[in-house]
């Protein structure tokens, strides 16, 4: 069995797509799958699958939580290996000057039709972002919150589905997965 890492886009945000995670995760155990673990309340989810493709995961987790909980949500799934080049390859970590906690990680969740040369109008702001395959980094000066340069923003930009987390999560996810290997 495989070790994925599941992130669903846009569960507990405001009042909407609420979802409980003890419910989720005993779901997706009766599903079939093992070692399930979740992170904080913004579905992070950590399971072991012999399904090998990513696309069919995501399919099933998404259809899981549709028939189960009557959402719909766009999941991105990710295996270890992947998770662990995004970590590794983030181009703004390697500036002892950036603060971790200004780093994120737009997800998409496949590559884009569109080029990402439609990237090359942005809002102006003291934010930038370098995108690489499936993986947008941002860092944001004045808070998440604050930035254009969100999910929403690349999403309608690459006319794809993304979910985004912070520097803090993708590498917790990275840790628990050490104790699942």
């Amino acid at each position: 069995m495989e070790l994925f890492i599941a992130l669903l886009r846009g569960v507990n945000v405001s009042g909407k797509n609420k979802l409980n995670m003890n419910e989720l995760r005993q779901s997706i155990e009766q599903a079939g799958y093992d070692d399930v673990q979740t992170y904080i309340q913004s579905g992070n989810i950590l399971l072991k699958a012999a399904e090998k493709s990513v696309d069919s995961l995501q399919n099933a987790i998404q259809e899981l939580i549709f028939q189960q909980f009557k959402l719909s949500v766009a999941v991105v799934v990710l295996t270890l290996d992947q998770l662990m080049k995004i970590l590794a390859d983030n181009p703004f970590s390697s500036d002892p000057k950036v603060n971790v906690k200004c780093l994120y990680y737009c997800l998409l969740q496949q590559e884009s039709q569109n080029s990402l040369q439609h990237l090359v109008t942005v809002p102006k702001s003291n934010d930038s972002f370098i995108a690489c395959e499936k993986t947008i980094y941002i860092l944001v000066q004045n808070g998440y919150g604050n930035t254009k340069l969100n999910n929403n923003f690349f999403e309608k930009k690459l006319n794809v589905v993304a979910t985004t987390r912070n520097h803090q999560t993708l590498h917790r996810l990275f840790e628990m997965s050490q104790s699942l290997r």
